[in-house]
C-alpha cells in the first residue's frame, strides 16, 4: 500500500497533525508494510504559481511544448497522487476554507 500523507498546518501541536497521525497510526496497523510519501506543506510550502507554469497552461500549443522546466513540479506531484493508494490530508480550517498552503 502507497499512503500520501500531507500535512498543512504550521503548527506541530495542532489538532488536524494529532488527527492525521492517528490516521496514519491505523493505517499502518492494517497493513505494516506501507510506503508513506510525505508532504510537510506547513513547513515546506509549494511555491505559488510561477510565470513559467501558467504560461505554459496558457493554450494548448504551449501546453503541447512547455518552456523548460515549467511543468517538473507539478508532474511530480501529480505522480505522487497517481501513485498512492491512500491519501490522507490533515489540514486547519481558516475562515472556514483551506489554508492557501494546500490549495496551491
Amino acid at each position: 500500500m502507497n499512503i500520501l500523507y500531507v500535512d498543512s498546518s504550521p503548527r506541530q501541536e495542532s489538532h488536524s497533525r494529532q488527527l492525521s497521525a492517528a490516521i496514519i497510526e491505523k493505517l499502518l496497523e492494517v497493513a505494516p508494510g506501507a510506503s508513506i510519501t510525505r508532504r510537510e506543506l506547513g513547513a515546506e510550502p509549494l511555491p505559488q504559481t510561477e510565470a513559467l507554469y501558467a504560461a505554459a497552461l496558457a493554450s494548448p500549443a504551449t501546453l503541447t511544448g512547455p518552456p523548460m522546466g515549467s511543468l517538473d513540479l507539478s508532474e511530480a506531484l501529480i505522480r505522487e497522487v497517481e501513485a498512492a493508494d491512500v491519501i490522507v490530508i490533515g489540514t486547519p480550517m481558516h475562515n472556514l476554507t483551506i489554508p492557501s498552503v494546500l490549495k496551491a
